[in-house]
């Protein structure tokens, strides 16, 4: 998550939910400052991805009940799941968030969240009605939301591989830090996705080059994102042909695939 700040108003001193009791305005403190700031698509173990857009965060009653967590005389206070749960329900009756239930955990929608925002820009959340979300956007990021794609599986799945083995050399990565491990693995996504799309190189012939490079005593160091993956790779794919050809797929030869992988990135609109 970006670094940055929230609005807060005086006038939240005579509001209903200051009146609660403490908890449920360090909840509500809580989710407003760890809502997404841009849309993101979430990784999940299926075929898919669930957008979470700016004013939203994808969670669970534990990681909330972790995060508002106090220390009083070195001793750890830990609300409930249950008592989280009373607050969340709270909340959303008072008109404040909504929720929606996800397999991979729940949708926490801060209602009117461009008040709490910085960035008057930013998308305001909608009421949900069955499995279909409606946001309205002002005008001036309507062609921008038009203009995102869905990240293909296979690039998501080789991004978060990247990560895993970059954190094994290097446990303290800051790019895979908590608060920005989200963006980074999108970003390196994309990379990864232009390198099957554009450059003709298959999942394979990428996964492979993925484990080699860091396993290398040299390229480990250097390839720290996707970007460079993709910028790096031709230098790479020699050194890893001299040292083991049987690992080395040539992908100078034509690719008899090509022509309907890009007629399906053409189907997703890439």
């Amino acid at each position: 998550m970006k670094k940055g700040y929230t609005k807060s108003w005086r006038k939240e001193l005579s509001s209903e939910i200051w009146m609660m009791p403490p908890i449920y305005h360090r909840v509500w403190f809580w989710l407003r400052q760890k809502t997404q700031h841009e849309t993101f698509l979430f990784p999940t173990r299926q075929l898919f991805g669930i957008w979470v857009l700016a004013g939203q965060r994808l969670t669970s009653l534990e990681d909330i009940a972790e995060g508002v967590k106090w220390f009083e005389n070195r001793r750890e206070s830990k609300p409930d799941r249950r008592v989280v749960k009373r607050v969340l329900d709270w909340l959303a009756f008072n008109n404040c968030i909504e929720l929606t239930c996800h397999t991979s955990g729940t949708l926490v929608s801060i209602i009117n969240w461009h008040t709490y925002n910085s960035n008057e820009d930013e998308p305001v959340t909608l009421s949900v009605q069955g499995d279909v979300q409606g946001y309205v956007y002002k005008k001036r990021i309507i062609k921008n939301l038009k203009e995102l794609k869905p990240l293909v599986p296979d690039a998501l799945r080789l991004s978060g591989l990247l990560s895993e083995l970059i954190l094994k050399n290097l446990p303290q990565f800051r790019e895979l830090a908590k608060d920005k491990k989200e963006s980074t693995l999108s970003r390196w996504a994309e990379d990864i996705d232009k390198m099957n799309r554009l450059d003709g190189r298959t999942w394979v012939e990428i996964e492979t080059m993925v484990k080699w490079c860091q396993a290398d005593d040299f390229w480990k160091n250097n390839i720290l994102s996707g970007v460079k993956l993709r910028e790096k790779y031709d230098k790479m794919f020699a050194k890893m042909k001299a040292q083991s050809p049987k690992d080395a797929v040539d992908t100078t030869k034509p690719d008899p695939n090509k022509e309907s992988r890009l007629k399906t990135g053409a189907a997703y609109g890439l």
